[in-house]
């Protein structure tokens, strides 16, 4: 694997993070499930952490649960595109579309930037940039981006 083209996933820090200070592996599951459910978008609003838990990973991680931001939204009938910036300030755009027969598609993207280089394409101007990491990759799907539309 190249690893100058895979970021180290935030989840992966934040379990680490939880192990080296002691707390038990159930305050990681807490923190997955939270995420999962998008019953909380920030550290504060997961309630069944201590306080100073939630503080203490807010002050190292930042205060959201997602390591993506939605900068751009276009939508008609059909299409939803969402242009996300990652952390590391990679931009990442995912499209829902919704079909008459009243079924929905969606296209994730793996990495940052595009290795094809088509001519038409401002992602493949771009050039592959790097993989994405599994938590945002899944944080495509479950952003909650895509609850309020």
């Amino acid at each position: 694997m190249n690893t100058a083209l895979t970021a180290r996933s935030g989840w992966m820090r934040i379990r680490e993070h939880l192990a080296d200070s002691g707390q038990p592996a159930f305050r990681f599951k807490q923190l997955i499930a939270a995420w999962q459910n998008s019953t909380a978008e920030t550290f504060d609003q997961v309630h069944a952490l201590p306080a100073t838990l939630r503080a203490e990973l807010s002050e190292m991680f930042g205060s959201s649960l997602h390591p993506l931001t939605p900068v751009e939204v276009q939508r008609d009938d059909h299409l939803e595109k969402v242009l996300f910036t990652s952390e590391s300030g990679a931009r990442i755009e995912t499209v829902v579309s919704h079909y008459r027969s009243g079924w929905d598609s969606m296209c994730v993207s793996s990495q940052a930037g595009c290795g094809l280089g088509c001519t038409f394409c401002a992602t493949g101007a771009v050039g592959l940039i790097r993989n994405l990491t599994a938590d945002e990759i899944a944080a495509q799907v479950m952003h909650p981006q895509w609850t309020h539309s």
